[in-house]
């Protein structure tokens, strides 16, 4: 909603820029309000935003304070939401990706949906046995710990293709004896188990994707399966396998 009216802003600021009723020292100084408002942003930085990167343009500076709004509500959002998904320094993980909060903000999401579903269930069974899976890319061992799969991304529950997903992996994991190795680091900033999962038959990572189930998702230092994931993802691509069919 607020993103449609960003072009009504903009027009009603410039009728007032056109009319006189505002200078352009005026413009800045709302600017550097509204863009202080963002959590992170000092002076220093509202002035470099309102000032500089706008060549002091009164259209462009109307711009920037739409930018800065817009921003410190996403920020707020981020912060809050990744707290309650158990992130211990939110501020700093949502100021870190103040280029891509929405993502940051997604990402979040996802884990209170992965934590909701946990809620009313029975923890019980060997510590190395998938009793429950979230979604196509984590699942709850017996030990009550969750594991994200590492170099995958499989639909959240907001997305299409999720219940497929899910039942794939339940498929591979659930009720089965599942060998984890780790990869760079212990947990994540989530708690959860960032791990490589092999069954008996199974390396489940990448048969998630060479099944199309889930995509390849690289990211470093995690990089010793990239070309056998990302050769899989092209492979069920092609091929039209699970959710490619539609198109995923």
């Amino acid at each position: 909603m607020r993103t449609k009216l960003i072009p009504v802003i903009l027009a009603l600021m410039a009728v007032v820029l056109i009319s006189g009723c505002v200078s352009t020292e005026e413009l800045v100084s709302q600017c550097m309000d509204t863009c202080t408002q963002i959590t992170g942003i000092d002076d220093t930085d509202a002035e470099v935003l309102c000032k500089f990167n706008t060549n002091m343009d009164p259209e462009r500076i109307a711009e920037m304070i739409v930018y800065c709004d817009e921003t410190a509500l996403l920020m707020d959002a981020c912060i809050d939401t990744c707290s309650e998904a158990g992130v211990q320094d939110a501020t700093e993980f949502c100021s870190l990706n103040i280029g891509n909060l929405e993502g940051a903000l997604d990402e979040c999401l996802e884990v209170l949906d992965e934590l909701a579903a946990l809620e009313g269930l029975e923890i019980e069974g060997e510590p190395n046995t998938g009793i429950a899976v979230l979604d196509g890319d984590t699942f709850v061992l017996g030990s009550g710990e969750i594991v994200d799969l590492i170099g995958i991304n499989a639909p959240s529950m907001r997305e299409s293709g999720f219940e497929l997903s899910k039942e794939k992996l339940e498929l591979f994991v659930l009720d089965k004896e599942v060998t984890l190795k780790e990869g760079s680091y212990p947990t994540d900033m989530f708690g959860r188990l960032p791990r490589y999962v092999y069954t008996a038959r199974s390396y489940v990572n990448y048969h998630m994707i060479n099944d199309g189930f889930a995509k390849a998702e690289i990211v470093a230092p995690d990089t010793d399966y990239r070309d056998l994931f990302t050769g899989a993802e092209a492979y069920a691509k092609a091929n039209g396998k699970g959710l490619w069919v539609t198109g995923f």
